[in-house]
């Protein structure tokens, strides 16, 4: 978003980030401080009367776009989760349509529009690793010091997770999930090691039960039941296990015809690393007020 608003089209278009989670106001300063976000709205929702009374949703889900009257003319756009970075390109084709008087496309739209847009998954990381490393005073804050140790103390423990067994998880404080956590990722290790095709089934059998456990948790103990409409923080939860599933799945259909890859586990380990790290790290606080 800091990339959009940072461009041509920044100057005719707001790009806001809101922050809804029971430490709103924090998330947001910390946003702003370890993205280092200048040109970016960022706001938050002190309580609950303050949540937006138009169907939204997080913005893991999507993005909805306004118009020059408030309006809004797109409720979600797709998102990261569902298509990958084109989700960036198709919300960066509705916005261009609206704001554009004509079609045409000169050089420095051009220039400007690949600027804006990033070009593959590892430029989306480095923005996001050394937006944190560069220290940003915000009113209110930590010093600018104390910003840089942060991020030095982060460095050394993304060191520690490069080290880490192949999809190896934090806990999430109930014993039940990590076990089950567990079990997911020493198939994974069987996987990667073995390239075995009856693993990747029982891998994805075990992926599916596990998510079904999850949701089931998550739902009985009310995780995300009193957001508002489409901003339920379960639902993009469970898009995010339909997603891994749906990619296992592709990944077993292939391998009956080529075999089990060499890069099936690794990919497959990202695949759910970083749903732990994104999602489940949302409910373990929740679950220790239990």
């Amino acid at each position: 978003m800091e990339r959009w608003a940072g461009s041509n089209l920044g100057d005719l278009v707001n790009f806001l980030c809101v922050c809804v989670d029971p430490s709103a106001e924090h998330t947001a300063k910390t946003f702003v401080r370890e993205l280092n976000l200048t040109r970016s709205i960022i706001g938050y929702c002190g309580s609950r009367k303050e949540f937006p009374t138009f169907p939204a949703q997080l913005g893991c889900g999507g993005l909805v776009i306004f118009d020059g009257s408030s309006r809004i003319v797109v409720p979600a756009t797709q998102s990261l989760n569902q298509i990958g970075l084109l989700a960036f390109w198709n919300a960066d084709n509705m916005l261009v349509a609206m704001v554009k008087e004509d079609d045409e496309e000169d050089e420095e739209d051009r220039l400007d529009r690949e600027r804006r847009l990033y070009r593959d998954m590892d430029e989306l990381r480095y923005d996001l690793v050394n937006g944190g490393a560069r220290p940003c005073q915000i009113p209110g804050g930590p010093p600018a010091q104390k910003i840089q140790k942060e991020a030095v103390e982060g460095a050394s423990a993304s060191d520690k997770e490069a080290n880490a067994p192949l999809g190896a998880v934090p806990s999430v404080g109930h014993s039940g999930m990590d076990h089950e956590h567990e079990s997911c990722a020493s198939l994974i290790r069987m996987v990667a090691s073995d390239r075995s095709f009856p693993a990747l089934e029982e891998l994805l059998s075990e992926l599916v039960q596990h998510f079904e456990h999850e949701e089931k948790l998550l739902k009985d103990t009310g995780f995300g039941s009193e957001a508002p409409e489409g901003m339920s923080p379960l639902t993009t939860h469970k898009q995010d296990h339909e997603r891994i599933i749906k990619a296992v799945k592709g990944m077993i259909e292939k391998a009956k015809v080529e075999g089990v890859g060499e890069e099936c586990g690794r990919e497959i380990a990202d695949l759910f690393e970083n749903h732990a790290k994104e999602f489940d790290g949302r409910y373990t606080e929740y679950l220790a007020t239990f």
